[in-house]
């Protein structure tokens, strides 16, 4: 597994849950769709708190988040874009 790196600009800019989130989310790479539980349990978060936090993360433009939906009309698992690189052109 590689290590998960994130900006250091982000120091400051975001809450420990937030940054919980987003390292638990670019731990994922390349998997951009993981399941909300997995997302939970590895932020090691409640569901409910995950859900706020994202909605944070989505509200600051940090993150993108698609819901998906099969042919067959059931719901797949919501799609993450982590928006922290190429919004800001900041390295890490």
């Amino acid at each position: 597994m590689m290590p998960v790196m994130l900006p250091t600009w982000l120091l400051g800019q975001v809450d420990a849950f937030e940054l919980a989130a987003l390292w638990t989310l670019q731990s994922f790479y390349p998997n951009t769709s993981p399941s909300t539980k997995q997302l939970y349990k590895r932020a090691n978060m409640s569901r409910a708190q995950l859900f706020r936090v994202l909605g944070s993360l989505e509200r600051k433009g940090l993150l993108a988040r698609r819901r998906r939906n099969a042919d067959n009309g059931s719901t797949l698992s919501t799609e993450y874009e982590l928006l922290i690189w190429d919004k800001w052109g900041a390295t890490a």
